[in-house]
């Protein structure tokens, strides 16, 4: 069944940019080319494109990936992905905290490719319908890959790459939607990396029945429900309010601090002497953002707390709000 899923987003592909050839700055060809998931969207719909690398040459090719992967979607920042209207204006890309990354040659053998694989959701937010361009530039580093010799210091010059595409996006139809909204629900179930990246992207409440059935195998899929005030994803985020995992437990309380559910602060309060310390810090930081008479009451309270780090951290709110410390 997996297998299944996985391959759901395989078929659906379609070449929406004719390869360009390339040599590698040590003679071996290559080609780049983009394969859009679809050539035409519904509003609201994710999508991904492949930036797909095939091996020309006739030896095996080592093709540099990483060092720009950890941030909060895995948008690889050695990418410049450009969503431009009809107009000629670039649709913003949503701002994202960077920290670095692995890197590393990742075997292309003869005749075969390896994908980049980009989520058009993380460089654009597309909320008009339209003709739009697509525009994927990338200095690939490609050299003969050599087993226990593919050191990325000191590699070759890279090629420069531009790419561009084109793609419609439509106005949603609720029933086709469904179908999508269900084809990715299933796969997210069944584990697949893919659906992982595309399900939180989905503003429509019939994902939330997946993601709250996902969260049992990946539960940082949680704080995907928070952006739902609707009393389901609120439960799927409590049921795991008392887990013996303590980064479990911190899932929760940093959900229920994200969540538009007005309920979601009865339970964060409830996590004021969770055990751990970075849980009971999530509470200071949203009684800190919360100025009622009854937050300055709990971060009085919370001043007492046994990690110095939160204890400055309720001072601080306090002393913020001009209130006298004994």
């Amino acid at each position: 069944m997996k297998l299944l899923f996985a391959n759901l987003f395989v078929f659906l592909l379609i070449l929406s940019a004719e390869a360009e050839v390339f040599t590698s700055p040590d003679g071996f060809q290559f080609a780049v080319e983009l394969k859009f998931q679809k050539s035409t969207i519904m509003l609201g719909e994710p999508i991904y494109i492949d930036f797909e690398v095939k091996n020309l040459s006739d030896v095996d090719l080592g093709v540099l990936w990483g060092g720009d992967y950890r941030n909060e979607f895995g948008r690889p920042e050695s990418f410049d992905v450009k969503v431009i209207d009809r107009s000629g204006q670039i649709v913003p890309k949503p701002k994202l905290y960077n920290f670095g990354g692995l890197s590393a040659f990742q075997k292309s053998p003869v005749g075969k490719s390896f994908n980049f694989r980009l989520y058009l959701p993380h460089w654009a937010t597309i909320e008009k319908t339209g003709e739009y361009k697509i525009e994927i530039e990338k200095s690939l580093v490609v050299r003969k890959y050599v087993p226990n010799n593919m050191k990325f210091e000191g590699s070759p010059q890279t090629n420069p790459v531009k790419l561009n595409g084109e793609l419609s996006v439509v106005a949603a139809d609720d029933k086709k939607m469904g179908e999508i909204i269900d084809q990715i629900g299933k796969a997210l179930i069944e584990g697949s990396d893919t659906a992982e990246r595309l399900a939180p992207f989905i503003n429509d409440k019939r994902i939330i029945s997946y993601l709250a059935q996902a969260i049992e195998k990946n539960v940082w899929l949680m704080r995907h429900l928070a952006k739902f005030n609707d009393d389901g994803a609120l439960r799927a985020i409590v049921s795991r309010i008392g887990d013996a995992d303590q980064e479990v437990r911190r899932n929760v309380s940093v959900s229920l601090a994200l969540s538009v559910h007005p309920q979601a602060p009865d339970y964060l309060l409830q996590m004021r002497r969770d055990k751990y310390y970075a849980i009971r810090l999530d509470v200071i930081h949203f009684l800190g953002k919360t100025k009622t008479a009854a937050s300055t009451k709990l971060l009085r309270e919370m001043l007492r707390d046994e990690n110095k780090l939160n204890s400055d951290e309720a001072k601080r709110y306090l002393q913020e709000r001009g209130e006298k410390l004994k």
